[in-house]
């Protein structure tokens, strides 16, 4: 019989303020909190707890208040594992979301090292073996920026689980986005995948799970997807979890979100339009530097250059008379 070995998930993205798709949730917490529970029941596996792996961006932005640091870390303390054999309860590997100017070498300045320092994850930064379950499970990562590399099949002394856990855009026809490279198709890395038994991944939002022939031997491949949804365009995805066993499989494990509350659909499209605007007119003043331009006229070269939304564009204008 099949024992659970561990728990799989990824791009967590937690956040102070709901996404503007779900900012009718008057309690963003409870909201994140709710979810995560399920995951803590599902690796708490009836009292013979389990790692959680997580394929990076557990933060929605690299600098969070300390508010939501501290939430995160009283979550994930709740991840308990028996320290002998396995160290933290998770395992998690970074996102580009959780690395300022997605530079790992910047990864200390992060709320994700926060998360290291305090030892409430284990950062994944060279192969890692726990063994549980009469299984070896060893864990490649592959960090954002990282390429993946493939592995040399030598023959182990017990039953082994390597699997690679990156955080890489990838997708198949149905999960992915119109001129997605092709590159990036999830047959595209069965040559760099070639060794492992497994893989995860993170960063595409669109959750599904495949077998590739990666070399000579089958290579199971799982995008988490989204642990939240975060756009109106998500109201009918369902978020999922990876549960791996001992024997090398991996089911998908669908989370309950029924008591998710969503703006309707034409309001929250205008401000999620307003929100990716305001985000570019923000990444046009980092460009500008330290130039001693006028304020107004900066703004207004930034207009120019994002293409700004006049709905943006009026709302920044308005601020400036007051």
């Amino acid at each position: 019989m099949s024992e659970l070995l561990a728990v799989l998930c990824s791009d967590l993205h937690f956040s102070l303020n709901p996404p503007s798709a779900r900012s009718v949730e008057t309690d963003w917490y409870g909201v994140m909190e709710r979810q995560f529970r399920q995951i803590i029941d599902l690796q708490q596996n009836d009292n013979d707890p389990v790692p959680l792996i997580v394929a990076g961006d557990i933060f929605d932005r690299w600098n969070p208040p300390p508010e939501l640091i501290n939430f995160v870390m009283r979550l994930f303390d709740e991840v308990c594992v028996d320290p002998q054999d396995y160290g933290t309860g998770v395992y998690s590997i970074p996102g580009q979301h959780d690395l300022p100017n997605h530079q790992l070498s910047q990864i200390h300045r992060s709320a994700y090292g926060s998360l290291v320092q305090a030892k409430m994850v284990t950062d994944l930064h060279t192969p890692i073996e726990i063994h549980a379950n009469q299984v070896n499970l060893i864990l490649h990562p592959f960090p954002w920026g990282v390429p993946i590399t493939p592995r040399v099949r030598v023959e182990a002394r017990c039953p082994t689980i390597h699997l690679a856990v990156v955080h890489s855009f990838i997708w198949v026809p149905g999960c992915g986005y119109e001129g997605a490279p092709v590159g990036k198709l999830s047959s595209s890395y069965a040559e760099s995948l070639a060794g492992y038994d497994a893989a995860v991944f993170g960063d595409n939002h669109q959750g599904f799970s495949r077998d590739e022939m990666c070399g000579d031997a089958i290579c199971r491949v799982v995008n988490c997807g989204t642990f939240l949804r975060r756009r109106i365009d998500e109201v009918k995805y369902q978020p999922r979890v990876g549960l791996l066993y001992n024997d090398g499989t991996i089911k998908e494990h669908y989370l309950d979100v029924a008591q998710d509350k969503f703006l309707e659909e034409p309001l929250a499209r205008i401000h999620e339009r307003l929100e990716i605007d305001a985000t570019k007119l923000l990444d046009g003043f980092r460009s500008l530097g330290s130039d001693s331009l006028d304020f107004r006229q900066a703004l207004q070269i930034c207009f120019e250059l994002q293409s700004t939304d006049k709905a943006v564009r009026d709302i920044v204008m308005d601020c400036m008379k007051s």
